[in-house]
């Protein structure tokens, strides 16, 4: 059918209103259906929302405060599920562990957790792999989250990296039950596992030594469910694998290089400002995701022109929360394959303005929505960029935008929700 053709349009000065209205005019239709259509699902997800945190609140953290006063009672089957994915035991060796003072050293510090050990870890920065992870033998030790954070220190030279370990606890009879090791694995890297089934509390800090020029570490992996995840400043440390997976806390990162990067939660949010050369994979369940995303041409930030085509795979995918991506930089001539998508939440994504390639926009309550901005040749060559944008149905738009002949199929964008709105900025 006619109204199907895709019909590239120049993006000159004179016929920029001309694609807004265009724009507009699929935005617009069907708008009070679409209107009905959302005030029924605010509903719904009110209700759905509501009784999501009742559940939590009695089965959860409110069953903690229970507990407290009944003998830590059994916590609800939700609580198997979290021990049913904690980190397999297979190829991990444990080594040195840290031994606890005599309980006459102990003096009350005032609060909940009134008891705290320090106990600190140094490894050697090569080899460069480091795992930190937690096994619990217990539902009463799950509902008890500790924190980790990674960070790089201001000055020094020492090819050093130090774990300091805060442990609180209430009883000291309590770290009968709780081990902090030394751990490695069969694969290689070294580490700090937390191995305990009681009412314990760690605050960990990871500190990367000083560099002048980027601190390049083979791999970093943490399998922490119930830690929440703050990396620092890291631009000058580049991963060349980074794997960062807890189950119920938030991860916060300021500023990371990976080349492959994976960071998965269960019901976490997950934000901060991510760079990568090859592949970012953001994956949780019932939180948002608010991100920031700079890809460069290799590990040292140099530009994909100065080699063959880069090739970026990125993946943003939750079911409850927000997405919200913005890439804030890309090489030209560059080819990107991203996925984002939530079920019942919105999702925006910003498209650095070296993108060329399709993109598929999907959702069911109301249409798509594609924001074209007026944007610069990146190359500097002054070309026109061209954008061609059609409804294949009410609820799904295709199109292309490209900066040459070459670059019409040369990436590919999907951004899909299945009962919340969904907006392309270009």
């Amino acid at each position: 059918m006619e109204s199907d053709q895709k019909v590239p349009l120049l993006i000159h000065s004179s016929e920029f209103t001309d694609l807004q209205n265009q724009l507009a005019d699929l935005r617009n239709s069907h708008a009070r259906a679409a209107s009905r259509r959302r005030r029924l699902f605010r509903r719904l997800l009110i209700l759905l929302c509501g009784g999501l945190f009742l559940r939590w609140f009695f089965m959860g953290r409110g069953r903690e405060h229970w507990d407290r006063h009944h003998h830590w009672q059994t916590l609800d089957v939700d609580l198997d599920k979290i021990l049913q994915d904690q980190p397999s035991q297979t190829g991990l060796h444990v080594g040195h562990c840290a031994t606890w003072p005599s309980e006459a050293f102990f003096r009350p510090l005032g609060d909940e957790h009134k008891y705290s050990i320090d106990n600190t870890f140094k490894f050697p920065l090569n080899p460069s792999t480091f795992t930190f992870l937690a096994q619990y033998e217990s539902k009463r030790a799950v509902v008890i989250p500790g924190s980790l954070t990674i960070e790089q220190s201001a000055d020094g030279d020492d090819d050093t990296v130090t774990v300091n370990v805060v442990t609180r606890f209430s009883d000291y009879a309590l770290l009968r039950h709780v081990d902090l090791c030394e751990i490695s694995k069969d694969e290689g890297g070294v580490g700090v596992g937390f191995f305990h089934k009681e009412h314990v509390h760690f605050d960990v800090t990871v500190r990367l030594p000083a560099s002048s020029s980027p601190l390049l570490i083979e791999s970093l992996e943490t399998e922490l469910p119930l830690f929440s995840l703050s990396l620092g400043d890291l631009a000058n440390v580049h991963f060349k694998s980074l794997s960062l997976k807890n189950a119920l806390l938030p991860i916060n990162v300021q500023s990371v290089f990976a080349e492959k990067g994976m960071v998965t939660s269960s019901v976490g949010a997950i934000q901060g400002h991510f760079t990568t050369s090859s592949s970012l994979s953001l994956v949780t369940s019932l939180a948002p995701i608010n991100v920031s995303i700079e890809l460069v041409g290799d590990s040292k930030g140099g530009d994909a022109r100065d080699g063959p085509t880069k090739e970026y795979t990125i993946l943003a995918s939750t079911a409850l929360g927000k997405v919200n991506v913005n890439f804030t930089d890309s090489p030209v001539d560059s080819r990107l394959l991203l996925k984002a998508n939530s079920t019942l939440s919105s999702v925006d994504v910003q498209l650095h303005s070296a993108y060329e390639g399709r993109f598929f926009l999907e959702t069911s309550l109301s249409r798509p929505d594609v924001v074209v901005r007026e944007v610069e040749d990146p190359s500097g060559q002054g070309r026109k960029r061209a954008i061609g944008v059609r409804a294949v149905k009410g609820n799904k738009i295709d199109g292309e935008v490209s900066w040459s002949e070459a670059g019409k199929e040369r990436g590919e964008v999907q951004i899909s929700s299945a009962w919340a709105p969904v907006t392309l900025f270009l």
